[in-house]
């Protein structure tokens, strides 16, 4: 860089006029400050005359004129102009330097938003444009007309070249603004214009530029465009080059700026600046720099105008791009008015009124869509003209919407759900067209309606959508766990909706997804509120929505009706869960005022693809009887045509189309059919046609093939009918071939052709046919995807078939055939000539000319030549010549028929030798020398001299006739011996070779001279061949031929020198371990002769036991020494061996034998413990050894020599006995000695000795030792109600003190009668070591002291034990009594009122209230306690939890029945046991009657009829009535209530008049009778004879208390008054009959009310198990429980020993645990150790945490100072004990109160570390309130960090606001409050020396998941036990009640009813009580039978 560059300047364009200079200047403005020094340089620089009026501007027109100017608008590097006027347009383009580099955010803030990548399944080009149009909308805010945005895209396939453009009439940007728009990362909020523009026309002056328009509904700002990345990233997205045009608004200047990728490269690769450009200011409409070829561009340029612009053009568009935009234009241009939608039609959206009016304001958005294809009609579209994007669909199909807002960390969110009905038979939720295979894959796998698993909520961002975020739902809107009886399920997935968000919520930065909404939202601080009108509502909103769906169900859904009920099924359909619900089949559906049936014909709609079809029938989910309408189901249709399809599919009812009619169905399908393919036709264009039948010779040339399927209208076909475009069709050529001696098709060629351009197949020709034989050519058409040449069964693609046949040409040339194998010398042999025509084929032969032989070095005849067929044969061909050897040779034959074309053939025969002629004998070998034989010198064959035993070897030879040696299969020669049988033949095969060597031996026996042998040599089985005489002269072998060996035996004295000869496999015996020596040995021949030896024949020599022979040794005949083995059961094997033609052997073997005494060896049978005192019976041996180990015999004589010894032996008992050559030691016994290992010593003689070694171990056991008692000589405290500390444990000790292991010996305890151990101390068993352990007893008794004592009953004696005191100390928390206290004086109450109040004090040994909680219960049973004081099952049980020992019974509601009570008090175990581990006495309560309410008969009467005859006996109206007064509950009230009853009669008919009722005896019509103690006695009340009254009338007989004090209601009886008395008789029996039939029909009606409510108990029981158990399947399937719908028995057993045996492995991992022993037997009083309370997960944490409270750890806490004190006694003052109650809770810091950094006032993206609470990072399985307060007092506010560095750093901040508290971190250093750090004293040790005092480690929460499942799964195995159960109690109800016994009942009922009926109308009564419905009426209330599972 040069060093002006360096300097701050400036570039100037002189632009005053047209003519001037173009090129820039570069002025230097360095330390320039002033605007005249500044102008003084441009006047210099360019000449200016000093009158010359000029100005100094911008590229913005921004006028530099002063200082002001000059200072604050210029930069170095900036562009300036000099112009004569601010307006004066450019006389040539300007370019202008700038940079773009991009800003520092791209590094800090290159992670906030990439870390959330956007993802999607679509597409996401549309979203780049979206990118750019976000550009326009915010460069068009402020027009005050409309704001147009159009995106034209481009596309030249000829060149390639495509392009899109997108272009506003927005304000446009200066060239600064294009410059910020160039800098990638440079966000608004970063932007600073540095000079703003002046004069230009801005209307919305002082108004940042990027403030949106305030108030705007649904933030439709159209403040879209903010992070400076979106723009770059989507331009090189779509392409690889951009350019920018752009004008402001009231400029007159365009700027223009370009970049691209490859002018990057450029840059990078020459090392230049890459974020550095030039923009080009100019004039508008002026290309002059652009290349004419852009066309584009220039028209683009030639129609700038004068008013404000932004074009952008984007060039380089990718492949994939161009295609998807052409071919998913409908698609895209969707989804873009998907995004934009609000923005397009306003606020409403695209509704019916935002249709009818424009849109407001700033929301006048006009955005085009253009598509230009070079060579077809430009495509262009309006968003706002699209009618069907999936936001228009979502307005269109809702009926009716919920609006809402959401408030969130300061920002506000709008919100809408809109609900789209089920109408009749199908969901209107629209589907995105887009995605719709998804959308349908998602709606079957999951069999979900409307919605499916999608989302609700869609999400807009300032008005603009985001479109891979949704939000799933709010807890508000979600679908409850719990169904809502009047809001079906289906309706919550019927709704959508969408999310308004301003700027508030952050998005990336490509605006595909948001980063924080879903967030916020769910933040539980989130407000919702419901909007009505602007205005919002108070209340619930979860209550609000629900009624809203509730009214869009109830208003809007509609249904279908199912009709002809046909039967129920089970779909049998795998992996779906169609399978596991029953289906209802339905012949028809009435759908919209239209029936639709089975058999009817029918199409589908929005199927892929669209079927026709005739019904099958239609299915219903769900078991249903009749009639019935739901919201949809299923159609099965049988695809048609039959032919085609044969299929069944199945598809929802919202596929039927119900909008075609029948006819036009079957036309299609008729259609359809006649559409099929019928034939092929072919064409042959080039001629070289095949007919059928043709026959042709061999080179035959099948021409060109046009081939055309046509279908029944005789028009081309290239696919099968209704397939769209995956159902072409193709034509298979093939050529089969089948030659003329087989009938097996042979497939010569196979060719498939597609169809062309106008439907037809084309195939090439197929070049000369050559093979003779039949030909077929086929074509046949197939289908595209399967290649089947079927579409249907039975239903074939048409084919066509051509054969032809090819036969053979004319003679054209010859070939020699197969010649004979072999061919040999002088043999004949036939020569065949196949005849062929041109093409090889066989063609038939004749004879016109004599064939010619020639071959060089044979000679050659034949006899004459035959014709055979294809064949010319030469006949008997004979060769003859000299074969050089047996293979053969190679001969040139040269065959010429004259008169062929190609008439000679020359081939190579191979001649092998003839037959044998003749035999010689060639040569001979003795093994000495070889003597060779020619055929004139036969002579020396009969003089030929050998030695016996010797090899020989004849040369023999056979010849053929040519002299050549030949060969033969079973060519044998052989030499036979003549007159001599003990010779054998000698025989060689000269099959191979044609020659040969006999080879044998001549093996005479016993020759002592020479002898003479004959022989014969001559070809076996040729006696035509001359044999061969031989004569042979044998004598004696000098060969070795015997082994002699000698040795000298010690024994033998010394003058017996003469060594001893050896027999063949003697054995010799000999002292083991000694060397044997003295051998010799010599050779022998075969006259036995002795052979001197030699070095050769030493040489020969071996022996076996040594590989080292002397050879000096072996010439003077002596054999190496032989070692004789150590032990005496190994035999040597010893041989001697002459290696030569044939081995000569000598063998014999040498025995050891033991030699003197040398050693001892003991052997301890048994085990080698011996218990000390007690003899061991297990003997112990002892054998005699010699030096080799090897066992002497022992004499009795040498017993006394052995003796044994050892230190402790009782010698006296030792007994030695003599045994299998073994001494027997016995009665081994030590008697004194420690334990361990003893030494025994067995000696014999002087110096042998032997050493073994026994265990000595602990004897019989004699006495015991105590442990685990502190100290047998002091008493043990315990309190009264606990366990002992530790368990009791008695070992076994021997006589010795030693611990004796004796097994299985019984331990008994024994103790004081007073004192109780629990559990019951039984007898116990010693184990394998002699101790027996007792469990840690728990100790009830009085305060005092008691004893134990073990004892130990061995071999029937006892072992007394130490005696054990045991001081038992009072416990506060142990029950001894109940104190009961009624509160009441009176324990009489009246019926239904409230008993006494009762208080119960549980106390314990002191006499005070217990300090524990207890299960207290109150017994109430009516009569008085059974004799087995046992508790009725019918008392009333009244539970509670007495805290502190004490609590009230009171308000418990008496009994309605008057009866004596017994009331009682207790203490249950649990909280539902029946139970008492303690009672009280029991107390004697009375329930009394209450106050009179009625009176009632003590026996019910029957109906009286009575008359006012003259016999007094038909004028009794009552003859004994007793009337009882009792209270509302039905109890007698009699005691103390007198007064009157009056009685007297009224009619029931009130138009009767008073003279016609009648009066009682004495004409009296009102008497008074007496009660007395609460008893009216009506007796003899009789009818005053002739009384007045209607005859067949009913009256009442009227009983009423005159008293006023009392008020009863009064008893009514209804009678019958006749006035004959005849009539009355008769009616008498009648009311009888009547009064009969009426309890009869009461009972049998109880009866079968019973029944009916015993029915409905079942049936909801088994309704109830049933929803049971379906819950606890649900929660399961929740929990990840792989179970099935309907779950037997079987499966939950294994499911639960899965997941226990799951839980188990969990649980045995091994875990951090606190080692600290635990306080035994602590009660609710007692929380527990420090160490124990708090569970700790971090490793690192635990660790500082246990380091750090490492002193408090063991601390045991109470939760009363009383039980802290008792536990200090119990311990002597050695625990560490923290009551809870001395506890100072105001000093407890909060819990949950912020960090000391947060209380300061910093924040915390300033802090590092991850500072925390210690005491946040506890879990606690107990008590957790309890627990925080100990804790909160020992940590304090104790802060655990990452590091010591943050740690420091943290308090360093801290400290200067607040105090610091104690910091500890995780690497184990601690900084304490007072700012100490460092050294050993604040830094944690390892763990590991904890000595497990440290913090356990939490279960795992896998553990508790499957603790959890394993519950859920146990409920819900009884609940299916439960549900058989019930299931099978219903089933025996229901056929209870189909007994022959009921309907007996039944019928009995009916005829009852059916006399009482005729009884009542003789009576005259019509109007009778309805009597309860009976069975038949209940027939149709009565559930069916339920089938067992």
């Amino acid at each position: 860089m040069d060093n002006d560059e360096e300097d701050a300047f400036v570039y100037v364009y002189d632009r005053r006029s047209a003519n001037v200079d173009s090129e820039k200047k570069k002025i230097h403005i360095g330390g320039v400050f002033a605007f005249d020094v500044f102008l003084e340089k441009i006047v210099k620089k360019f000449s200016i005359r000093s009158r010359e009026s000029f100005l100094i501007t911008t590229t913005g027109r921004n006028v530099i004129c002063d200082d002001d100017t000059f200072v604050t608008m210029i930069e170095s590097g900036d562009t300036l102009y000099l112009l004569k006027y601010l307006d004066q347009p450019l006389g040539a383009p300007v370019s202008e330097r700038i940079e773009f580099q991009p800003h520092y955010d791209t590094l800090i803030k290159s992670g906030i938003y990439e870390y959330y990548a956007s993802e999607g399944h679509i597409n996401p080009l549309p979203f780049a444009f979206a990118e750019l149009i976000d550009n326009a909308l915010a460069a068009t805010v402020k027009n005050k007309g409309p704001r147009c945005i159009e995106i034209s895209l481009h596309i030249n396939e000829s060149t390639g070249k495509h392009a899109l453009c997108v272009y506003d009439n927005g304000e446009g940007m200066s060239s600064r603004q294009l410059n910020n728009w160039a800098i990638y990362r440079l966000s608004k909020f970063n932007r600073k214009e540095r000079h703003e523009r002046v004069n230009l026309g801005n209307d919305n002056e002082g108004k940042s530029e990027d403030q949106p328009p305030d108030g705007a509904p649904k933030s439709l700002n159209s403040d879209i465009s903010w992070f400076g990345v979106g723009g770059k990233q989507a331009i090189f997205f779509i392409g690889n080059a951009t350019r920018i045009i752009t004008k402001p608004r009231g400029s007159c200047d365009v700027h223009e700026f370009t970049m691209s990728k490859d002018e990057f490269r450029r840059k990078e690769r020459n090392r230049e600046a890459i974020f550095a450009g030039y923009i080009r200011n100019r004039k508008p409409g002026d290309a002059s720099h652009v290349a004419k070829s852009d066309k584009m561009t220039r028209d683009f340029i030639s129609a700038e105008g004068n008013e404000g612009f932004t074009r952008i053009i984007v060039s380089g568009l990718s492949p994939s791009h161009v295609s998807f935009v052409k071919h998913g234009f409908n698609i895209w241009t969707r989804q873009l008015a998907h995004i934009y939608h609000y923005y397009i039609h306003g606020p409403e959206g695209n509704s019916a009124i935002s249709r009818k009016r424009k849109n407001i304001g700033a929301l006048d958005v006009d955005i085009k869509v253009s598509l230009h294809e070079e060579g077809k009609e430009t495509v262009s579209i309006n968003l706002h003209d699209i009618e069907d994007d999936l936001e228009s669909k979502y307005i269109r199909t809702a009926s009716n919407s919920f609006e809402f807002r959401a408030t969130a960390d300061g920002g506000e969110v709008e919100g809408i759900i809109r609900y789209h009905p089920f109408l009749y038979d199908r969901e209107t939720y629209p589907l995105d067209l887009s995605n719709i295979d998804e959308d349908e894959e998602r709606f079957d796998s999951n069999e979900l309606p409307a919605r499916g698993r999608r989302p609700i909520f869609e999400c807009y961002w300032n008005g603009r959508l985001i479109p891979y975020t949704f939000v799933d739902d709010f807890d508000w809107c979600r679908m409850p766990k719990k169904p809502i009886p009047s809001i079906p399920i289906d309706c919550f997935y019927r709704i959508s909706g969408c999310l308004f968000s301003n700027d508030k919520f952050q998005v990336s930065t490509n605006k595909l997804t948001f980063i924080d909404l879903d967030s916020k939202l769910r933040d539980r601080n989130t407000i919702f509120s419901q909007m009505i009108l602007g205005q919002e509502q108070r209340g619930t909103i979860q209550r609000q929505f629900q009624d809203w769906l509730k009214e869009c169900h109830v208003k809007h859904d509609k249904q279908v009706k199912f009709l002809k009920f046909s039967s129920t099924i089970l779909r049998s359909e795998p992996g779906s869960r169609k399978s596991q619900t029953p289906w209802t089949v339905y012949k028809a559906i009435e759908w919209d005022g239209k029936v639709y049936s089975k058999g009817q014909v029918v199409r589908t709609q929005r199927t892929v693809p669209i079927i026709c079809g005739t019904i099958r029938r239609f299915l219903l989910c769900g078991d249903y009887d009749g009639d019935v309408y739901a919201v949809g189901g299923e159609m099965e249709i049988i695809q048609e045509p039959h032919s085609l399809h044969n299929e069944v599919r199945t598809y929802p009812l919202s596929k039927l189309d119900r909008t075609v009619s029948t006819a036009a169905v079957k036309a299609a399908i008729k259609e359809e059919e006649s559409r099929l393919p019928e034939c092929i036709k072919i064409k042959w264009p080039d001629g070289n046609k095949v007919t059928e039948g043709q026959t042709s010779q061999a080179g035959l040339s099948v021409g060109k093939m046009v081939c055309e399927i046509q279908d029944h209208h005789g028009e081309a076909v290239y696919k099968m009918p209704s397939s769209g475009g995956s159902g072409k069709l193709l034509v298979e050529q093939r050529l089969y071939f089948t030659s003329v001696d087989s009938d097996t098709k042979v497939e010569l060629s196979s060719h498939v052709a597609a169809p062309g351009k106008q439907s037809t197949y084309i195939f090439k020709p197929i070049e000369k046919l050559k093979d003779i034989g039949q030909y077929s050519l086929v074509l046949q058409t197939s289908l595209t995807e399967s290649g089947s040449y079927d579409y249907a069964p039975d239903c074939s693609l048409p084919h066509l078939s051509i054969n032809f046949r090819i036969r053979e040409a004319p003679p054209y040339k010859f070939m020699v055939g197969i010649l004979e194998s072999p061919l040999r010398v002088g043999e004949a042999f036939d020569i065949p000539l196949d005849m062929q025509d041109r093409y090889g084929h066989a063609t038939h032969a004749s004879i016109d000319d004599c064939p010619i032989l020639e071959s060089e070095g044979l000679e050659l005849t034949y006899k004459g030549v035959e014709a055979k067929g294809n064949s010319l044969i030469i006949k008997d061909v004979t060769a003859t010549g000299v074969v050089e050897s047996q293979h053969g040779k190679n001969f040139p034959m040269t065959v010429t028929l004259p008169g062929l074309s190609r008439s000679s053939q020359t081939l190579k025969i191979r001649l092998l030798p003839g037959q044998p002629y003749s035999l010689r004998v060639t040569s001979f070998n003795d093994g000495y020398e070889e003597i060779q034989i020619d055929e004139d010198d036969l002579d020396v064959l009969s003089s030929l001299c050998i030695e016996n035993l010797a090899e020989i070897s004849l040369g023999v030879e056979v010849s053929d006739i040519a002299g050549n040696v030949t060969t033969q299969p079973k060519l044998i020669v052989q030499c036979k011996f003549l007159e001599r049988k003990d010779l054998s033949t000698i025989t060689c095969n000269c099959s191979q070779n044609g020659y040969g060597n006999l080879q044998g031996k001549i093996k005479l026996k016993k020759v002592n001279k020479a002898q003479i042998v004959k022989a014969r040599v001559e070809i076996q089985g040729m006696k035509h061949i001359a044999p061969v005489e031989c004569k042979f002269t044998v004598k004696p072998s000098t060969k070795i031929r015997f082994i002699e060996v000698f040795h000298q035996d010690p024994s033998m004295s010394e003058d017996e020198d003469e060594p001893s000869k050896l027999k063949q496999g003697q054995d010799i015996y000999w002292e083991a371990g000694e060397k044997m020596e003295d051998l010799t040995f010599q050779l022998l021949d075969e006259a036995k002769r002795v052979v001197e030896m030699n070095e050769k024949l030493a040489s020969n020599l071996k022996v076996n036991w040594t590989a080292d022979v002397c050879q000096a040794d072996v010439l003077n005949n002596s054999l190496p020494h032989i070692s004789v083995p150590t032990n005496v059961s190994d035999t040597k094997f010893c041989q001697v061996t002459y290696v030569g033609e044939k081995s000569i052997e000598f063998s014999f073997k040498i025995k050891p034998v033991a030699g003197e005494p040398a050693g001892l060896k003991i052997t301890i049978h048994g085990k080698r413990d011996v218990r000390i005192g007690m003899v061991r019976h297990e003997p112990i041996s002892v054998a005699l050894l010699d030096n080799f180990g090897n066992h002497l015999h022992i004499r009795p004589g040498q017993i006394d020599k052995i003796t044994v010894t050892a230190n402790g032996l009782d010698e006296s008992l030792v007994t030695k006995t003599l045994e299998d050559n073994k001494v027997i030691i016995s009665n081994i016994q030590f008697n004194e000695g420690p334990l361990g290992t003893r030494e025994l010593t067995a000696t014999y003689g002087d110096d042998i000795q032997e050493y073994a070694v026994l265990q000595l171990t602990a004897g019989s056991p004699v006495m015991m030792r105590v442990e685990g008692w502190p100290d047998v000589d002091k008493a043990v405290s315990v309190l009264s109600g606990t366990r002992l500390q530790d368990q009791l444990s008695v070992q076994l000790l021997d006589g010795w003190g030693n611990p004796s292991p004796e097994d299985g010996v019984k331990v008994l305890l024994g103790k004081d009668p007073s004192l109780k151990l629990s559990p019951a101390p039984g007898v116990l068993k010693t184990n394998k070591n002699g101790n027996a352990t007792f469990s840690k007893f728990s100790v009830t008794a009085k305060c005092g002291e008691y004893s134990l004592q073990p004892r130990v009953v061995y071999n029937r004696q006892a072992i007394e034990g130490p005696r054990l005191m045991l001081a038992v100390l009072p416990n506060t928390e142990t029950p001894i009594s109940l104190d009961v206290k009624c509160l009441s004086d009176e324990t009489s109450v009246e019926v239904g009122s409230h008993w006494p109040a009762f208080e119960v004090n549980v106390l314990n040994e002191e006499g005070t209230n217990v300090t524990c909680n207890l299960n207290l219960c109150m017994v109430i049973w009516k009569g008085k306690r059974p004799k087995d004081k046992s508790i009725p099952s019918k008392a009333e049980w009244h539970r509670t939890v007495a805290s502190d020992g004490n609590h009230v019974f009171e308000n418990l509601k008496a009994f309605t029945v008057a009866s004596e009570c017994t009331v009682m008090f207790g203490i249950t175990p649990s909280n539902n046991a029946k139970s008492f581990t303690m009672s009280s006495e029991c107390f004697t309560l009375h329930a009394l009657p209450g106050e009179p309410s009625m009176m009632t008969p003590s026996t019910e009467p029957g109906t009286p009829t009575v008359s006012n005859a003259k016999v007094a006996f038909n004028r009794v109206l009552i003859r004994n009535l007793q009337l009882q007064v009792k209270d509302k509950y039905g109890n007698v009230v009699g005691k103390k209530l007198n007064g009157d009853v009056a009685v007297t009669i009224q009619p029931c008919d009130q138009s009767l008049k008073s003279s016609e009722v009648p009066t009682f005896e004495g004409n009296c019509t009102r008497l008074v009778v007496a009660m007395k103690n609460g008893e009216i006695k009506l007796q003899n009340l009789s009818l005053q004879e002739n009384s007045p009254g209607c005859d067949g009338s009913q009256y009442i007989l009227h009983c009423e208390i005159v008293s006023p004090s009392i008020s009863v209601q009064p008893y009514m009886l209804k009678f019958l008054f006749y006035n004959d008395a005849k009539k009355h008789a008769q009616m008498s029996t009648l009311v009888r009959q009547r009064d009969s039939l009426t309890h009869a029909i009461k009972i049998y009606q109880e009866t079968f009310d019973a029944h009916h409510s015993l029915l409905n108990e079942v049936k909801q029981n088994c309704q109830t198990c049933a929803k049971k158990r379906d819950k606890l399947i649900k929660d399961l399937s929740h929990t990840g429980v792989p179970i099935s719908k309907l779950p037997e028995t079987d499966e939950i057993e294994k499911l639960i020993d899965l997941y226990t045996t799951e839980r188990d492995v969990t649980l045995q991992q091994p875990r951090r645990q606190c080692q600290l022993r635990e306080y035994e037997d602590r009660g609710s009083t007692v929380l527990g150790k420090v160490g124990h309370l708090a569970l700790v997960e971090d490793e690192d944490i635990a660790r500082v945490l246990s380091w750090h409270m490492g002193g408090d750890l063991d601390c045991l806490v109470t939760m009363t100072t009383q039980k802290a004190k008792e536990i200090h006694n119990v311990t002597n003052g050695t625990q560490q004990l923290l009551p809870l109650d001395s506890i100072f809770k105001r000093n407890i810091p909060d819990w949950n109160k912020p960090l000391p950094h947060l209380r300061a006032g910093i924040k915390s993206k300033n802090v590092l570390g991850n500072p925390v609470y210690a005491r946040k990072l506890l879990s606690f399985s107990k008590d957790e309130a309890s627990c925080k307060l100990v804790f909160g007092m020992l940590l304090g506010d104790t802060v655990i960090m990452d590091d010591l560095d943050a740690a420091n750093e943290y308090r360093k901040m801290v400290v200067k606001q607040t105090q610091c508290p104690t910091i500890l971190t995780r690497n184990g250093d601690r900084i304490r409050s007072n700012g100490k750090f460092g050294g050993a004293q604040n830094r944690a040790p390892p763990i590991e020396r904890f000595g497990g005092a440290v913090f356990g480690a939490p279960i795992p929460k896998k553990y508790n998941q499957c603790c959890e499942q394993i519950e859920m799964l146990t409920e819900l195995k009884s609940a299916v036990s439960e549900h058989d159960s019930a299931e099978e109690e219903f089933d025996l109800v229901v056929e209870s009640n189909d007994t022959d016994e009921m309907k007996k009942k039944e019928d009995e009922l009916r005829e009852a009813k059916q006399r009482l009926k005729e009884v009542e109308k003789k009576i005259g009564l019509h109007k009778v009580r309805t009597p309860a419905p009976a069975r038949q009426e209940m027939e149709s209330d009565k559930p069916r039978k339920r089938s067992r599972r």
